[in-house]
């Protein structure tokens, strides 16, 4: 029940934001306060925002539609082939994350 609280509560916040200041300040707003948060976390991580925030759930995606076309290995061996796979594409996706960040910000 507070997990609901908590999400009208913040739809609510939102909503009487866009009211009173207009959708294209807002959408101001959110993009100064996502390039505040995206030097922050550049100076701390050494990377972006957006790799910080969707690096994991792309690349764990994109690992588990690979692991469908080859036929998921089992044990030891399947172990092994995730982390590799997971390095490698997440690698990459980081790389495009952060490229994609630097265009935005």
């Amino acid at each position: 029940m507070s997990k609901r609280l908590s999400y009208a509560t913040s739809l609510i916040l939102l909503l009487s934001i866009i009211y009173v200041h207009g959708i294209k300040n807002t959408a101001s707003m959110l993009y100064m306060v996502i390039k505040f948060l995206n030097s922050i976390v550049v100076a701390l991580c050494n990377t972006s925002v957006l790799t910080y925030i969707f690096k994991y759930g792309i690349t764990y995606s994109i690992v588990g539609i690979i692991f469908t076309l080859i036929g998921s290995p089992r044990e030891k061996e399947g172990h092994i082939i995730g982390k590799v796979l997971y390095f490698i594409v997440g690698y990459f996706i980081a790389f495009l994350l952060d490229y994609l960040a630097d265009i935005l910000f």
